[in-house]
Formats: structure tokens, C-alpha cells, sequence
């Protein structure tokens, strides 16, 4: 399994606007979800439905096919992050993680409004 280095380039977290960069450019435009629904949509993973509200909207939602890959991907990340996250830490550092990890995420929401 490989991580996208563009994720975990350190220089850009040596900086507020290094942080926000990388934030940014792990954000899809409207344009870029278009695009990955294309791609997805040609693997068999999804598939675009008519909205029953609003007939300028499309639906997504995922075949058969598409559930399983999830599904698979979800328990290797599951699988990932107990591994290389959760199983080396003792107890007590997993508690300082969460807690220092809940912080992280409050900070962000309030940056975000």
C-alpha cells in the first residue's frame, strides 16, 4: 500500500500557510469530482441517477461492485491504521493521540466557519 507523497511532504507543514496549501490541494474542485466520478463511473463503481426533486441535479450512488471496493478498502485502512497508528502506541500515549487528535479536529471545524 502507498501514500500519496504530496500528503506528507514536510515542508509544507512548517507554516500556517504551508498547512492550508496542502488542505487545499487535498480538495477536489467541482470540476475534480466531476472528473472522478467519470473515472469511477467507467470502473463500474458508481452510477448517476436522475434526482426525484431536481432534474438539474445527479445522484451518485454506488453498484454492487462499487460496495465491495469500499467495503475492501475500508477494512485495509481499518487494517493500516491499527497497525502503523494504534498497536505501536501504549495506552496511555493512545489516549494523549486522541485527545491531541480531537483538538486538531476542533481547531480545523473553527477555522472552517
Amino acid at each position: 500500500m502507498r501514500c500519496s507523497t504530496r500528503a506528507w511532504r514536510c515542508s509544507t507543514w512548517c507554516s500556517d500557510s504551508g498547512f492550508i496549501r496542502t488542505l487545499r490541494e487535498l480538495t477536489l474542485t467541482s470540476s475534480g469530482t466531476t472528473r472522478l466520478l467519470d473515472r469511477m463511473e467507467g470502473a463500474g463503481l458508481v452510477r448517476r441517477v436522475a434526482s426525484p426533486e431536481d432534474r438539474r441535479v445527479a445522484l451518485v450512488e454506488p453498484t454492487p461492485e462499487g460496495r465491495t471496493t469500499f467495503l475492501r478498502a475500508a477494512a485495509v485502512h481499518a487494517e493500516m491504521v491499527e497497525r502503523f497508528f494504534v498497536g505501536p502506541l501504549s495506552a496511555g500515549d493512545y489516549r494523549r493521540l486522541t485527545a491531541a487528535l480531537g483538538e486538531i479536529d476542533r481547531a480545523l471545524r473553527e477555522a472552517a466557519d
